[in-house]
């Protein structure tokens, strides 16, 4: 893929999603990234290997 295409389709982007206020609260107070465990999350249900780029979050561990 060109560079410009590779970069583009890695680009972050937002969306919004729903879950009840009491876990919001709880993953609040645990520090949880949701973005990354969102990501996570779809890669796995997906059944996505690919590795993560460098420029999009990263794994804290």
């Amino acid at each position: 893929m060109p560079p410009y295409r590779d970069a583009a389709a890695n680009k972050a982007v937002t969306k919004n999603c729903t879950l009840p206020k009491w876990l919001r609260d709880a993953g609040d107070q645990a520090g949880v990234n949701y973005s990354l465990i969102l990501q996570n999350g779809l890669k796995e249900a997906l059944g996505i290997t690919r590795p993560e780029h460098r420029d999009s979050v990263e794994n804290p561990h």
